[in-house]
């Protein structure tokens, strides 16, 4: 998101700790000349006067279950999809038999006719469709919907004027967590009515919207969700619509209160061939010549909803199967697995194995015999004779009959016994020394049920589908609140659990006690149950994530609740709460009521909650970046101000526990670099950070492309923010130090700012000074004045001549830290800053 910067209150305290003083002339709005001159810059640093002591959260991280950052990601499970419950129409196969849309005339999306339905089927954002009459007043809509594939539900669109104008019931909304009423007035859309929920594929939802004067009523399946009063638009036509998601529509219909009928669009008869679905992640081996065929059943599922069919006509000359792609296979690694199978017909054998891609060579197999009528797990290792990381996994059969199949795992026998997360990412999530861990989510949070994820990872019930951008996906909860715990302290971080609103208050101590509890507690015993009989002692809890479309009194009300009651149990704990969300194009402007949330919830609350979780995604042009970071500054100090008027009994500091200034070019990580700072100076202000996101499948996803370990299923690259934050935070010092800068400066939208932003921390040993040079075209030789001897300087400089460079996996190393060291003597040292760099320097005091 963009950020449109807007000046609320000068912050005093930057002024003091960063004087600057003036050698240009006023320079231009949209940012300085760039002359070739290299002005000169003064840092004296006073190591023995400490400012204030500086939070270590503000090196914390975020991990949310999404864009498989753990599902083929962090966890060292090998394979996703382990139990076939989320099957995929080929939808370019389907879309070839559809007739154009004649009823309601698409604006977007790909949309068709055929076998009486009405379908869309472009995975994209914001599909829409309309129909009807725009003098339509009061009318009843009501028609049935599945969703075929995607990240979220419906879009039910009524009294729409236009194409920006009118009201839409989000039907599973916000990665399918919320059912929603927002109101569009000249393409600016507004949540006026909000609640928890999710659609689920393969299910058919009758909707029905009723709209008389300024009442709407809302029902799905015949339940009343929404009864709100609104008159912003009296009259206007209809239409549907999907976000990221495939649909089918049909029995459109709209009637007069009393029930004459207005439209009724008859959508093509045509009937429409069967079209193939298959196990997402899954393929068949595709040399059976149609004698196997594979299809999901609901018989007697293992422990979910489905599992796999597989129904071999006659014996074949070879086995054939399923199978799934870029499963690496390391010569002499052993990989430890599992697969659940029953067959009511035949015994087997089936043959499980790692292959060339596409059936060639195999590198690796097993045969697992005596498959009985009931579910057994069969266990089996593969120790590949041959290396490829783009190998195939496949399970196989040779004889006739048919086989059910659920519950597939492979994994390094080194991590099944040990620490179950993938080694090369767990070696970078280290590297950045992250001091605490927020999660589950963000979104995720509020859909993710806590007790799924515990107990025997072959016993939990698939997650719901969360599917961020549409290719699709569920969570096997294979890495649920014990494996969580296991990684912190793995890394040496602290945890921050984030808990589900929706599912009330006994769900949120269930959980505590859970985590808490002594073995002899209820779930305490269940916990002991599952081998970890010693209390977790989890301080921190945070209330929800991001309910901003539920209003900042509905939801203080409810935290209330919550956290009243967790304080009654357990008074000491840190309490998280949802606080402001930098909106983008009108960020920190007070006016926007996401960006007074945090006030706002405060303010119903008093003297409750000791965070309040800010996030904010910024980036645009260079200049805007580079003066983002002073105008956070500004509106964190009027935000903590107000705060502590309305908590008088418990200060509430900031948390900015989701952030990020991009992308994962060179630009962004000096926006990453600017952040830091800021919440250096001002951790009087800011307890708490984490940025977002921190783990993605580059391969597996489309959208959010900002997170700082970018992986695939074989190897990874760092952001630059990835650079910025593992230098600073590697280097970090206890104290911020008294320091000051003089600075050439240049003008920013009437706003004078410093070309060095400079912040100075210490402990006994050391002096840490960080600077970020702003200047697109000037080199700035600084002195660093020390009020101690110094023996030895270590120098790290993070630079690119290119703001738009980027690390990838073809080139993971583009950009790198570039790191010396001196020996020096005396208090004062020379360093030239290079242009648009970051830049920490590390003294040794004698």
């Amino acid at each position: 998101m963009v950020l449109q910067v807007v000046v609320l209150l000068v912050s005093s305290l930057v002024l003091i700790l960063q004087s600057a003083v003036v050698h240009a002339q006023p320079l231009a709005e949209n940012g300085p000349p760039e002359d070739g001159n290299s002005p000169q810059a003064v840092i004296r640093v006073q190591s023995a006067q400490t400012v204030r002591e500086i939070s270590p959260w503000i090196y914390g991280q975020f991990l949310e279950h999404i864009l498989h950052s753990v599902d083929l990601g962090l966890h060292a499970e090998m394979l996703t999809e382990r139990s076939f419950e989320l099957w995929h129409l080929d939808l370019a196969e389907l879309g070839r038999n559809l007739r154009p849309s004649r009823h309601l005339m698409p604006r977007t999306g790909n949309w068709g006719e055929g076998g009486g339905s009405l379908y869309q089927l472009s995975l994209s954002p914001d599909n829409r469709a309309f129909g009807g009459d725009e003098t339509w007043s009061d009318y009843v809509l009501e028609l049935s919907a599945r969703k075929i594939q995607g990240a979220e539900g419906f879009l039910i669109i009524f009294r729409a004027r236009d194409g920006r104008n009118f009201y839409w019931w989000n039907i599973g909304g916000w990665v399918n967590s919320r059912h929603a009423v927002e109101r569009e007035i000249n393409g600016v859309r507004t949540v006026i009515a909000s609640t928890p929920g999710s659609v689920q594929p393969d299910k058919w939802y009758q909707i029905r919207v009723e709209v008389i004067k300024d009442r709407i009523r809302l029902y799905l399946d015949s339940r009343l969700i929404h009864e709100i009063r609104d008159s912003t638009f009296p009259r206007g036509k209809i239409g549907l619509g999907t976000w990221n998601t495939a649909a089918e529509f049909r029995d459109v219909k709209v009637m007069t209160p009393d029930g004459t009928v207005l439209f009724r669009p008859e959508f093509s008869q045509d009937p429409l061939p069967a079209v193939k679905s298959m196990a997402f992640m899954w393929l068949p081996t595709g040399n059976a010549s149609g004698k196997v065929r594979v299809q999901p059943s609901d018989t007697n599922p293992l422990n979910s909803k489905r599992s796999l069919e597989m129904i071999v006509a006659e014996d074949l000359p070879a086995p054939e199967g399923i199978r799934q792609l870029n499963v690496p296979a390391r010569e002499g690694v052993t990989l430890d697995g599992y697969v659940y199978l029953r067959s009511p017909d035949s015994t087997g054998p089936v043959e499980v194995g790692l292959r060339e891609k596409g059936g060639g060579e195999v590198y690796a197999r097993a045969c697992l015999q005596n498959i009985e009528s009931d579910w057994k797990k069969h266990t089996f290792r593969l120790t590949p004779a041959k290396s490829d990381l783009d190998a195939e996994f496949y399970i196989a059969v040779q004889k006739a009959g048919t086989y059910y199949i659920d519950q597939v795992s492979l994994m390094p026998l080194a991590n099944r016994v040990g620490l179950p997360f993938r080694d090369d990412l767990l070696e970078a999530v280290k590297a950045l020394k992250p001091t605490i861990v927020r999660w589950p989510g963000g979104c995720f949070a509020s859909t993710y049920n806590w007790t799924d994820g515990i107990g025997p990872v072959d016993q939990r019930p698939v997650g719901p589908i969360f599917d961020w951008d549409g290719v699709g996906g569920t969570d096997p909860n294979n890495f649920g609140t014990d494996e969580y715990l296991q990684f912190v302290r793995a890394i040496g971080a602290e945890p921050l659990i984030v808990l589900n609103i929706s599912k009330g208050v006994q769900y949120a101590l269930d959980w505590i006690e859970y985590v808490n509890g002594p073995p002899d507690s209820k779930w305490g015993a269940v916990r002991a149950a599952n081998g970890h009989p010693e209390p977790y002692n989890v301080t921190n809890w945070a209330i929800d994530n991001e309910q901003w479309a539920m209003g900042a009194v509905e939801y203080s009300l409810k935290a209330i609740e919550f956290i009243d009651a967790i304080r009654q149990r357990y008074p000491d704990y840190k309490i998280w709460v949802v606080g402001s969300g930098l909106a983008g194009n009108e960020a920190f402007d007070t006016r926007n009521p996401v960006n007074r949330f945090s006030v706002d919830v405060i303010k119903q609350m008093g003297s409750r909650a000791d965070f309040v979780s800010v996030h904010g995604y910024w980036g645009g042009p260079y200049w805007e970046v580079m003066a983002s970071n002073l105008y956070i500054e500004d509106f964190f100090e009027h935000e903590y101000r107000l705060l502590q008027i309305f908590s008088p009994d418990r200060e509430v500091k900031i948390a900015l526990d989701e952030w990020n200034p991009g992308a994962l070019d060179f630009q962004s990580g000096l926006g990453a670099a600017l952040i830091l700072n800021s919440m250096e100076r001002r951790s009087d202000i800011v307890g708490m950070a984490s940025p977002a996101l921190w783990l993605r499948h580059v391969t597996l996803s489309r959208s959010w492309n900002n997170a700082l370990i970018n992986h695939d299923h074989k190897t990874w690259f760092p952001s630059v923010t990835y650079l910025v934050m593992k230098l600073w935070s590697q280097h970090r010092a206890p104290r911020l130090l008294e320091f000051t800068v003089e600075s050439p400066t240049y003008t920013y939208k009437g706003r004078e700012i410093p070309y060095l932003d400079v912040v100075a921390t210490g402990d006994e040993q050391r002096v840490v000074v960080k600077v970020v040079n702003r200047s697109l075209g000037d080199d700035i030789t600084g002195r660093i004045s020390l009020d101690r001897q110094a023996i030895r300087v270590n120098e790290y400089v993070v630079y690119s001549e290119s703001l738009g460079a980027t690390n990838s996996l073809a080139n993971p190393n583009l950009i790198t830290v570039d790191e010396r060291s001196r020996e020096i003597s005396g208090r004062e040292v020379e360093y030239t800053f290079p242009r648009h760099s970051a830049v920490l320097l590390e003294f040794w005091l004698e």
